[in-house]
């Protein structure tokens, strides 16, 4: 955690940039539901399409949360994609499906997206503007 922000700042912007993570996989569900239901898909591409859509709001947040922080981007993003995947192991205790290899793929893939998520958020520079 920074020193300079302290405890309660960093929980916050933990929240915030977790939220953002929740706003974009509520967005991509919405664009493959709206992509399904436009081209007819059948239901076996559903655990496709929410895998992506979480692993794209995974590395969304640690992107975010890391170029903010320009520090720890691996660690960074794998604790912004542990925001989204905590839930998926949740639901998945409450289903009884904890031990499918799938469930565990999912859980492993959102956390690695985050990882890559953070690592490219600490590597992008930020655009200095001038006047010219």
């Amino acid at each position: 955690m920074s020193e300079s922000r302290g405890f309660p700042a960093e929980l916050l912007s933990f929240a915030l940039f977790g939220a953002l993570g929740v706003a974009v996989t509520a967005a991509a569900l919405a664009g493959f539901a709206h992509l399904m239901a436009g081209h007819g898909c059948s239901g076996s591409v559903v655990p496709v399409l929410a895998t992506a859509a979480v692993c794209m709001g995974s590395s969304l947040c640690a992107l975010a949360a890391a170029f903010r922080k320009k520090v720890r981007g691996l660690l960074t993003g794998l604790l912004q994609s542990t925001f989204l995947a905590v839930p998926l192991a949740l639901s998945a205790v409450w289903n009884g499906t904890a031990a499918a290899p799938a469930v565990v793929c999912r859980i492993l893939a959102v956390l690695l997206c985050g990882c890559i998520g953070g690592l490219f958020g600490v590597t992008l520079r930020s655009r200095k503007h001038t006047l010219r």
